[in-house]
């Protein structure tokens, strides 16, 4: 992590050459955290401190389905915090998603609150498991 100001190149050569030296040793391609989506995490080798992603596409492309599916992903089987920031959905509208996605529940069943036994079910599991995730969720309008 940077610390600011001027650095003298031998001590920036020493610390990069530990952090390469580490990952070596780990024989992991992926060496941040894991997002679910292998490719992803091959090509970028995980998501990493210090990282700002921008993820940016035209409307109603799934760019929130992908994040809030790399924030639960992160969450649920990386056991990592996640702090969600939505701008333009509620937090409910957000966990609804995550809730189809994890219990492979169809999300217009959740909509309509028409839901088998079987789903019901699957609904039940998915908020059990979503409970335990440390995701929080900032709905703040305008922020």
């Amino acid at each position: 992590k940077g610390s600011g100001g001027f650095h003298k190149i031998e001590d920036l050569v020493a610390g990069a050459f530990e952090q390469i030296s580490n990952n070596a040793q780990n024989q992991d391609a992926v060496t941040g955290l894991r997002t679910g989506f292998a490719y992803l995490d091959e090509m970028t080798t995980g998501l990493h401190d210090d990282e700002l992603i921008i993820l940016a596409a035209r409307p109603g492309v799934g760019k929130t389905s992908f994040a809030m599916n790399i924030a639960k992903n992160v969450g649920i089987t990386e056991k990592k915090p996640v702090a969600v920031f939505s701008l333009e959905m509620s937090g409910e509208q957000l966990v609804q998603r995550m809730l189809a996605s994890t219990g492979l529940i169809d999300s217009q069943h959740l909509r309509t609150g028409i839901l088998d036994r079987d789903e019901w079910n699957q609904l039940d599991v998915a908020a059990s498991v979503l409970r335990q995730a440390p995701i929080y969720i900032d709905d703040t309008p305008g922020i």
